[in-house]
């Protein structure tokens, strides 16, 4: 489950378009100046096969991305996670906010593709038979036959195999983080968490626009992160967490002070 009650599935999401790819050719930031809604940059430009990264974790309000049929989640403020989509045909797209009608921008994919040749076949003469003559055939004698036993048939499905065991039902349930704790010693942040099962969790902490991130993979339990030589300041705490399958938990925030000397 994604906070603002989204999910981070694909929505609408057309043939030949992916998300989620490892390595962006490309980024875009959603920005709030001072509520001027907008995506930074306006205008970007990749080859066909490559990916654009749009990232929040910058922005005071919520939003979402549309873009070439794709749909995302609505992240919320400071949001850690990010949409990336592939565009493997060339043509020109525009990204959008849904909730803020302002906030477009210009994609340009490069390349071209090739059109498959459809084969068409070829009729064939059909040959003339040569009429033989027809031999008489020599009476002979009738042999006995020799009764045999009748096999019995192996009964199998109408697919010809052997049916299976039915196919596992699809995890669609996010991973649960439960109590988030952050407390600072001098200029050191620990974090301590528990999920009730394996996820990869993330931590990310914020000031002044500056990120420090943390992530592992954990089996259920508790996990520990700890970040040293904070900067004096308040520091604001993002923590999600996301399953094998994909399924990512609602963000849980906290804040904390760190004091100078």
């Amino acid at each position: 489950m994604v906070a603002w009650g989204a999910t981070l599935l694909l929505v609408g999401y057309p043939a030949g378009v992916s998300a989620f790819t490892a390595a962006p050719s490309a980024t875009v930031t959603a920005l709030d100046d001072g509520g001027d809604y907008r995506w930074s940059p306006a205008t970007v430009t990749v080859a066909a096969g490559q990916s654009v990264r749009w990232t929040y974790e910058d922005a005071s309000a919520p939003h979402q991305l549309s873009v070439a049929g794709y749909l995302g989640a609505i992240h919320p403020p400071g949001d850690v996670e990010y949409d990336e989509v592939t565009f493997p045909t060339a043509g020109e797209y525009q990204y959008v906010c849904p909730l803020h009608p302002s906030m477009h921008g210009e994609l340009t994919v490069t390349g071209t593709s090739t059109p498959t040749a459809t084969p068409t076949s070829t009729p064939s003469a059909t040959p003339t038979a040569t009429p033989t003559a027809t031999p008489t055939a020599t009476p002979t004698a009738t042999p006995i036959a020799t009764p045999t036993a009748t096999p019995i048939a192996t009964p199998v499905s109408h697919s010809g195999e052997q049916p299976g065991p039915p196919p596992a039902a699809a995890d669609t349930v996010a991973p649960a983080v439960r109590a988030v704790k952050a407390s600072v010693r001098g200029r050191k942040l620990t974090v301590k968490l528990r999920i009730d099962e394996r996820a990869k969790v993330a931590l990310a902490v914020t000031r002044k626009g500056k990120t420090i991130r943390r992530s592992a993979t954990k089996p259920a339990g508790t996990v520990r992160f700890k970040v040293k030589r904070l900067e004096p300041g308040r520091h604001r705490i993002v923590v999600t967490a996301r399953d094998a399958a994909g399924n990512r938990s609602e963000p849980v925030r906290r804040s904390v002070r760190v004091k100078r000397g």
